[in-house]
């Protein structure tokens, strides 16, 4: 479980990275990338689903 939510977190901040370099989308999709990716590695390790 730990290691499914470490990489969800690397995602995370390599995009909010990426998002800073070159603001290639918008801060809302941002905001809903990062969400979803976490919600999708809690659900592949524990079956949390974003309501």
């Amino acid at each position: 479980m730990s290691a499914t939510l470490h990489a969800g977190l690397v995602f995370v901040r390599s995009i909010c990275v990426e998002w800073l370099a070159h603001e290639s989308f918008s801060r809302s999709e941002l905001r809903e990338l990062c969400i979803g990716a976490l919600f999708g590695a809690l659900h592949a390790v524990g079956g949390v689903q974003r309501s």
